[in-house]
């Protein structure tokens, strides 16, 4: 993918940026929470195969609700 001056060079930024920017992701010793950050105009938005202490799952967005589905 494109950045905003040049291609990012790191593969995980973007995924990264999905999860902390827009998901809002904080981790802790005993799980997670989402604060989600999505602009007004992303009305929907899936992230699927998260792998988080020893959990695969997925993440979906939809009307400003994230709902955490396990894979």
């Amino acid at each position: 993918g494109l950045g905003l001056h040049s291609e990012f060079s790191e593969p995980l930024l973007m995924p990264l940026f999905i999860l902390r920017g827009l998901f809002g992701w904080d981790i802790f010793p005993d799980g997670f929470l989402l604060d989600p950050h999505f602009p007004k105009a992303v009305r929907d938005f899936r992230l699927d195969r998260i792998r988080f202490q020893g959990a695969l799952f997925a993440l979906d967005y939809r009307n400003g609700a994230v709902t955490v589905e396990l894979q």
